[in-house]
């Protein structure tokens, strides 16, 4: 397993747990925020090919309110011609 952490500047910090699948990755979240309020999501990145995968944002909890999902797709930039 992967573990991560994120530490914001604003005194803000994250934590996430990954798990690798055969198909994705799927990354639970836990934060607090700098005003000492918490949050929680599911974040799942799936390669769709080699130049491109998605990032979905799923059970988003931050204080008491649900937030919506998102979706995110990811494209690799092709070179500059003549580079």
């Amino acid at each position: 397993k992967i573990r991560s952490w994120l530490f914001e500047s604003d005194g803000g910090f994250a934590e996430g747990h990954w798990t690798v699948l055969e198909d994705e990755i799927v990354a639970k979240y836990s934060s607090v925020n700098p005003d000492g309020s918490t949050a929680s999501a599911t974040i799942n990145i799936t390669q769709k090919d080699k130049d491109r995968f998605t990032m979905t944002g799923t059970d988003r909890i931050v204080g008491d309110s649900r937030e919506p999902d998102f979706e995110i797709n990811i494209v690799r930039k092709p070179p500059t011609a003549g580079k």
